[in-house]
């Protein structure tokens, strides 16, 4: 206890104050085990979901064929194979690497503006988006080039814009 009556917190001399933050949001085991399996579970189903009947015990033997020192026969077609892994299963992936980007956007977003309810829609970002783009097409700007196009660039130097001018704002 301090003279004020408020606790201190010390770290011991081998540990770095970045350790001692990361320690304290680290998520707790038990919850990153439920969140790993629910994960897990969603990316079965999405992979078994489908018009094309591919049945789970085939597709769970396609999955341990793939794992290395192992033969398993799954009795999938090579059409289903590839419906298996080229459709359904690279889009799961894409799914969950869509999901981790936006989530970490989101955590960055808040960060920097230190708001737990900071989202694009509040900051700006969407309505100068939809402006930057808006006026490419008004102004008939539209044209691409390889994988460059101007309506993505315009929305991306509109988000800026907004964010800049709602951050500016909020300064004053």
């Amino acid at each position: 206890m301090t003279s004020t009556g408020l606790t201190t917190l010390s770290t011991p001399k081998h540990q770095s104050a970045s350790s001692v933050v990361a320690r304290a949001f680290r998520l707790p085991g038990r919850s990153l085990s439920i969140s790993l399996f629910v994960l897990l579970v969603a990316m079965t189903i999405g992979t078994l979901v489908g018009p094309a009947g591919l049945g789970p015990k085939a597709v769970l033997f396609e999955f341990v064929d793939q794992l290395p020192f192992v033969s398993v026969d799954s009795g999938l077609s090579e059409t289903q194979q590839v419906i298996l892994w080229q459709w359904r299963f690279s889009r799961v992936v894409l799914g969950g690497c869509v999901g981790a980007s936006l989530a970490m956007a989101g955590a960055g977003y808040q960060g920097v503006f230190r708001n737990p309810l900071a989202d694009p829609f509040l900051l700006g970002a969407a309505a100068g988006a939809g402006l930057g783009a808006t006026l490419v097409f008004a102004f008939d700007l539209a044209i691409g080039w390889g994988p460059f196009d101007s309506v993505a660039l315009a929305a991306f130097v509109g988000a800026l814009g907004g964010v800049a001018l709602s951050a500016f704002l909020g300064q004053s």
